[in-house]
């Protein structure tokens, strides 16, 4: 009889693979016990500490957000040779997690590669995540991690290495009915209209749960047939703005095609 069918029938810290229980690198907190985490730079299960700087975290630990993580040190940005397994050498010479995909096929059913890391196709809440990603708007979206103010987009400042605005959102509720709350900021963002790269048409892939173009272009003699070049990406022309433009039982959808 096979030790185990899902990763709960495990112990915390451990997953199921082909039907053994196995210590592997841990994807998120879910996989670990109660009042433990999912550390980013060694991805093995630790204590959670919550902060709100790093002075209140264990000696040689960051607060990141409000929870304390250790980051080891590493010489070779890149490789993988100094640091714990399932993570590599970032630009910065700490250890983070390593990427694991390029496409969609090489994450397990459910999950799609999103920048190179395998998430869900949907999420309910942040649980759902893997690698402490945030679940907004039904999907996974990453880590704004930065060093400055100079690295957080729109009207975002960095606390903690992670890009916030203080007195901001802190979920859905705080916002609006048709808003999602996002590191801070209340924004709309359309249903999910994709799961992977393959329900979108050629030269587009599914990213957090939209058709974007991924084909660059110079002219439209680099893009497939029917596909013009605009802004640097092939792109389907134009063939309505509203619902009025396209034929009886058609809807203009976000790509501005009648379907």
């Amino acid at each position: 009889m096979p030790e185990c069918a899902r990763d709960t029938d495990c112990a915390a810290g451990e997953r199921c693979v082909a039907g053994t229980c196995s210590s592997m690198p841990c994807r998120g907190d879910a996989e670990c016990g109660a009042g433990s985490h999912c550390n980013l730079g060694t991805r093995t299960c630790t204590p959670r500490v919550a902060c709100t700087t790093t002075a209140d975290c264990p000696l040689g630990a960051s607060c990141v957000g409000d929870v304390c993580y250790t980051f080891p040190f590493c010489t070779m940005p890149g490789s993988s040779a100094e640091c714990p397994p399932g993570t590599a050498c970032a630009e910065s010479n700490i250890c983070f997690i390593a990427p694991e995909c390029a496409t969609d096929a090489e994450c397990p059913s459910g999950e799609r590669c999103e920048w190179q890391y395998c998430q869900p196709t949907r999420c309910a809440s942040d649980d759902d995540c893997n690698y402490a990603w945030s679940c907004a708007a039904d999907r996974c979206l990453p880590w704004l991690l930065c060093g400055s103010d100079a690295d957080c987009p729109d009207m975002r400042t960095c606390v903690n290495f992670t890009c916030t605005i203080p007195g901001g959102c802190g979920n859905d509720a705080d916002c609006p009915p048709t808003q999602s709350c996002f590191a801070g900021l209340c924004f709309s963002v359309p249903p999910p209209a994709c799961e992977v790269d393959t329900d979108c048409i050629e030269g587009e892939q599914c990213v957090i749960g939209l058709c974007q173009p991924s084909t660059a272009c110079s002219i439209s003699r680099d893009c497939p047939a029917a596909q013009v070049c605009v802004d640097g990406f092939c792109r389907l022309p134009t063939e309505c703005l509203t619902d009025a433009d396209c034929d009886p039982g058609q809807t203009c959808d976000a790509r501005a095609q009648c379907v």
